[in-house]
């Protein structure tokens, strides 16, 4: 840190915000992301501290750079800041209501705003553009907790703006509590309220870390992530691009982090790092990600291809997440019906080939690219329960030899998958065995018998799509023989629970399933069963009208064989 300046000070956190006056979250810097439990856990902490009139509690570190036009930037803190004022937000609404106004007033002056020359009241804390609209509305200013509670409902799931204000309506409901379980009168209710302000303005402290630039700021955070400081890798990768480039082209650089942000909310960060990773050169450990990130974008050029880069993966992801989005109206519905299975089946680890194809391969290869990876997911990981330590090593290797277009075709793909992928008698033989917990999995599996019998017999139906997609959301599983509950034998893939074999599953019509409730499995078989227009099903009355465990396994071994025609060793070239 040549030709800088670092200074490090104790504050008590409300100290902080008062004597500091003004503080604003940058641009770059991500949103609000405390979940009403870690402000529970804060705020408990806090009690704890409080209840037991503890000298002093500790609650982090604050790096601000500035002050910048008066106002402090604030580079690390915005939760704890963030969530303190949420807190005299709280204590300020609660002696509102009560009348305490000349005490409301106070708290607001003190914590939450601050008067101009002029009498303007200007808010002490501005979060960025995702926050800052709901921050002022519902935190600076007043509101009532159930419009809170309202707006919170209308936001999606995860975003930072609904984080925030499911944790300020809980700071609400935390402060009543606070007062009513020490107290039952209100003047030594708010007697305690201002006693718990006082705590945080002087008790509750940080040490503030002061910089020069953002370029200190960033070293320091790695010289404490080195040390044993919990940050995301994400967090140090955002902290290494924003030290290197230039201000010239910062607008450029902010525009594609934070469409890269936006689209990965609400999902783990550093999964995102490593599937981006991993996509280009190969599987990497968590621990090891942000060391290799910043050796292979190390300059300004590099960090500027970096943000670039992790805005077009985000963007590639999300499409792999959702068979129907526009960008693949340009494909067969073959490769989108491919998409949804993988996505039913649920492997995380073939994600970093799929981004990596989806940049390398051409459009007429991707589709039998997809199938080679439901092939070998279905034959290793549903059916053979293999490990997924190997599949993840060669799912890796396969991605960077995509990405260097050592391997460029999908044959070339299933070529490389081979070795690992098991072969017809190891795949009929664990299939023979399976129990299958998981409903859409069973509806999966049987969509896709289905659609191999009707192969294998040249049956025309136009309910089928490319591999039955249509026909498992139309129709439910039926258990002809009720199973019994699972031991940890059956679970494992040992037969234990005969009944639970796949042999003793069909599908049926909705319909129909209504109409086979409570029947013995000889009344379904010739009153249900052969008025279903599903193959298989009409196949059990046709076939073994008597059921017992004998016929469970003679069933399953014959849709093991069924399963090799379903999912063939052909299907990837």
């Amino acid at each position: 840190m040549n030709k800088s300046q670092l200074d490090a000070n104790t504050y008590g956190v409300g100290e902080l915000i008062t004597q500091r006056k003004l503080f604003a979250v940058p641009e770059h810097q991500r949103s609000y992301s405390w979940t009403t439990e870690q402000v529970d856990q804060l705020l408990t902490d806090v009690s704890d501290a409080f209840t037991k009139d503890a000298a002093e509690y500790f609650i982090g570190l604050i790096v601000l750079r500035g002050p910048i036009e008066g106002t402090w930037q604030i580079l690390d803190g915005q939760q704890r800041l963030a969530t303190t004022t949420m807190v005299y937000s709280a204590i300020r609404e609660w002696l509102r209501a009560r009348g305490l106004n000349d005490d409301a007033r106070q708290i607001e002056t003190e914590f939450i705003g601050v008067r101009q020359l002029g009498g303007q009241f200007t808010a002490r804390l501005h979060l960025n553009t995702d926050n800052r609209e709901v921050f002022e509305r519902y935190v600076n200013s007043s509101a009532p907790i159930e419009d809170m509670r309202r707006a919170a409902q209308q936001l999606p799931k995860n975003s930072s703006s609904r984080n925030l204000l499911e944790a300020a309506a809980f700071a609400r409901t935390w402060i009543e509590s606070f007062c009513n379980q020490r107290s039952s009168g209100t003047i030594e209710q708010a007697r305690i309220l201002f006693a718990l302000a006082s705590y945080l303005e002087k008790r509750v402290q940080v040490v503030c870390v002061d910089v020069t630039s953002e370029i200190d700021a960033f070293v320091l955070f790695e010289a404490l992530n080195d040390r044993g400081l919990e940050l995301s890798a994400l967090d140090l990768v955002k902290n290494h691009i924003y030290s290197r480039i230039s201000s010239a082209n910062e607008d450029a650089i902010r525009y594609s982090w934070e469409s890269m942000s936006s689209k990965i909310e609400g999902q783990d960060a550093d999964d995102f790092l490593k599937v981006f990773w991993t996509s280009r050169f190969g599987i990497v450990q968590k621990a090891n990600l942000f060391p290799r990130i910043r050796g292979e974008y190390a300059n300004e050029a590099g960090a500027e291809t970096l943000a670039m880069e992790l805005a077009d993966a985000a963007e590639k992801l999300e499409r792999i997440d959702d068979y129907e989005h526009p960008a693949w109206n340009n494909f067969s519905p073959c490769a989108r019906d491919y998409l949804k299975q993988l996505n039913l089946i649920g492997s995380k680890q073939v994600r970093p080939a799929i981004l990596s194809a989806m940049s390398r391969l051409a459009d007429k290869e991707f589709e039998p690219f997809l199938a080679t990876l439901v092939v070998l997911l279905v034959r290793y990981q549903i059916i053979g329960r293999l490990r997924t330590g190997v599949l993840e090593k060669h799912m890796g290797s396969l991605a960077q030899k995509l990405w260097d277009r050592t391997i460029s075709s999908a044959n070339a793909a299933w070529t490389h998958l081979l070795p690992i992928i098991p072969n017809d008698e190891d795949f009929s033989a664990s299939f023979s065995r399976h129990i299958e917990r998981k409903g859409s999995r069973l509806a999966y599996l049987f969509s896709g018998l289905e659609h191999a019998y009707v192969n294998a017999a040249n049956i025309s139906s136009s309910e089928l799509g490319c591999f039955g997609d249509r026909l498992s959301s139309a129709v439910v599983i039926d258990w002809i023989l009720p199973p019994t509950a699972p031991t940890a034998q059956a679970v494992s893939g040992e037969i234990e629970n005969t009944d639970r074999l796949l042999g003793n599953v069909v599908l049926l019509e909705e319909t129909l399933y209504k109409q086979a409730r409570g029947l013995s499995p000889s009344e379904k078989s010739s009153q249900i069963y052969s008025h279903s227009s599903l193959n298989l099903t009409r196949e059990v009355s046709a076939r073994w009208p008597v059921w017992n465990t004998d016929t469970i396994k003679d069933r399953t071994n014959v849709l093991a064989k069924l399963a090799v025609l379903a999912w063939p060793l052909a299907k990837g070239k």
